[in-house]
């Protein structure tokens, strides 16, 4: 004796079934349905197989970013200054690298990374240079594509920004961590 439909799809997964025939949800047709969870496992098996597949032919680029300057508080160097070196992303961003100035404001920064596209480097300076406030300034200088070196690059590409005087007021934020 066969199972009615109603019964059919409480057995399963109450009022929950997917019909291989019409892909519809609690069908109308008479075929009998495959529970949810059944269907949920094959397409996570399908995506796990693709993405195995795809992975294997993606190739990720090294790109590196070289930054050198030298930073200026006045008519004085710009000592143990923090900079980042980052790749913005959707997200968080990917810091490439983290260093401070020197005693006489000179600093470079050297980072890498591996991404199928192209990075979005960003030089961050966070500074207190003629500010009295307990939160730092925070410039946001854009590193241009062209200094971007890619894997078996010949010859590397410095992005040297010259010297910087801190106490110009560029487009900035304050940043308080």
């Amino acid at each position: 004796m066969a199972v009615p439909k109603k019964q059919h799809h409480q057995q399963f997964w109450p009022s929950r079934c997917w019909c291989p025939v019409c892909w519809s949800i609690c069908c109308h047709c008479s075929i009998q349905c495959t529970p949810f969870n059944v269907v949920a496992k094959m397409l996570l098996h399908f995506i796990g197989i693709l993405f195995c597949i795809f992975s294997t032919t993606v190739h990720c680029d090294l790109q590196r970013v070289i930054v050198k300057g030298k930073l200026m508080c006045g008519d004085k160097p710009a000592a143990n200054i923090a900079l980042k070196l980052v790749d913005i992303d959707i997200g968080s961003d990917d810091v490439l690298d983290k260093k401070n100035t020197d005693k006489e404001g000179n600093f470079i920064v050297d980072g890498k990374t591996s991404e199928m596209t192209n990075i979005d480097p960003v030089l961050k300076i966070y500074h207190d240079c003629v500010d009295y406030l307990p939160c730092q300034r925070r410039w946001k200088i854009k590193i241009p594509k062209q200094y971007i070196n890619h894997e078996g690059s010949k010859n590397l590409k410095i992005m040297d920004l010259g010297t910087w005087n801190l106490e110009a007021h560029l487009k900035e934020d304050i940043n308080c961590f």
